[in-house]
């Protein structure tokens, strides 16, 4: 008899929130405990992208992309003093019926480009759902893939603590992302 209730124990283990899926929904950012967490989310196809800073009092202060999965990070790009021909560029939009701005992360790495929509919605008062658009115009199609972000109703939807002057971060205007996309391409969506 013991030994069945412990199988049922084990078993109950596997399947709930114990799980690595249960466990990447919940934590849903690929940056460490010594870091400022400026973007998170899950995308639709269970990978992580986050945007991850350096403290406020670090000495060298750094804004870097990840993605990947919490046991294995694919892609990590870094914009810092170390690497200043890296930079990652913060476009903030506003219009006067909005509380909040929508916001455009962009930049690119070696012949890709990345681009992050974080659209705020006034009918809504909320940030809709952000999607990771990511080209190579010398792919024969040219056209972008787009990874939208997914909700989890038992934490937040996403993570989203930037601000218009977010230091490691480079402001943009819409000259800069209109040179970005002239180069790029334009995507099928837009906040």
């Amino acid at each position: 008899m013991k030994l069945f209730i412990f199988s049922l124990f084990i078993t109950f283990l596997s399947n709930s929130a114990f799980s690595d899926d249960a466990i990447e929904m919940a934590t849903s950012n690929l940056c460490t405990t010594d870091e400022q967490i400026l973007f998170s989310c899950q995308l639709w196809n269970k990978k992580i992208v986050s945007i991850c800073a350096s403290k406020k009092d670090q000495l060298n202060p750094f804004a870097e992309y990840r993605y990947g999965s919490l046991k294995k990070t694919e892609l990590i790009y870094q914009a810092s003093a170390k690497y200043p021909q890296n930079k990652i560029y913060l476009l903030t939009t506003q219009q006067k019926s909005e509380l909040k701005p929508s916001y455009i992360i962009f930049f690119q790495n070696h012949n890709y480009g990345y681009s992050l929509d974080i659209p705020y919605t006034s009918s809504t008062n909320e940030y809709d759902n952000p999607k990771l658009f990511v080209n190579n115009p010398n792919w024969a199609d040219a056209d972008w893939n787009e990874y939208g972000c997914v909700a989890n109703d038992s934490d937040k939807k996403w993570i989203i603590n930037l601000l218009p002057n977010t230091p490691e971060l480079t402001n943009a205007t819409t000259h800069d992302f209109d040179k970005w996309v002239k180069k790029f391409g334009k995507r099928s969506y837009a906040p």
